[in-house]
């Protein structure tokens, strides 16, 4: 309740201009950005808590269940694309001692994640890429083993989703 309540209540009186332009029109309640994405490492701090709370619920119950699938093969080099917070990169560390992962997301977010990672001790193992993941004019970095999208996939269209 406190996402819908904090993070999408007053956007959604633009709910029909948002329809209407297939643009995020509600989004103008919190600042001027294209995303919500691109906004987010500026957003009042209750609204953030809101957000990431929201955003992590899920994810976080998938972790323990999903590490023994992405390191089946032994991964040597992970691609976190919109990694966010670096919560999905810090479980693999975490999880395997020999694996290197790089965070792709924008700016603000990477700020966020350095903190955590700065906090877990694992500079040395998780590296940060800022990309704007929508301007498919920038090519990723080095040649992973996996590429992990964990929620990248249901934030966005097929077509930029496929652009990758």
């Amino acid at each position: 309740m406190d996402f819908t309540n904090d993070v999408n209540y007053l956007g959604m009186f633009s709910l029909i201009e948002s329809i209407k332009t297939g643009r995020p029109a509600g989004l103008k309640v919190f600042g001027n950005w294209p995303t919500v994405y691109e906004g987010l490492s500026q957003l009042p701090p209750h609204v953030q808590k809101s957000w990431f709370e929201f955003d992590h619920f899920y994810s976080d119950y998938a972790f323990p269940e999903i590490m023994p699938v992405v390191f089946r093969n032994d991964p040597k080099l992970i691609l976190d694309v919109g990694g966010n917070t670096g919560k999905f990169a810090l479980q693999c560390t975490a999880y395997n001692k020999d694996v290197k992962i790089i965070i792709l997301d924008l700016p603000g977010q990477l700020a966020k994640a350095a903190l955590n990672i700065s906090s877990a001790g694992y500079e040395e193992r998780i590296d940060l890429h800022s990309i704007n993941l929508l301007d498919h004019s920038k090519p990723f970095p080095k040649k992973p083993d996996i590429i992990w999208m964990s929620q990248f996939l249901d934030c966005f269209s097929q077509e930029d989703i496929s652009g990758f």
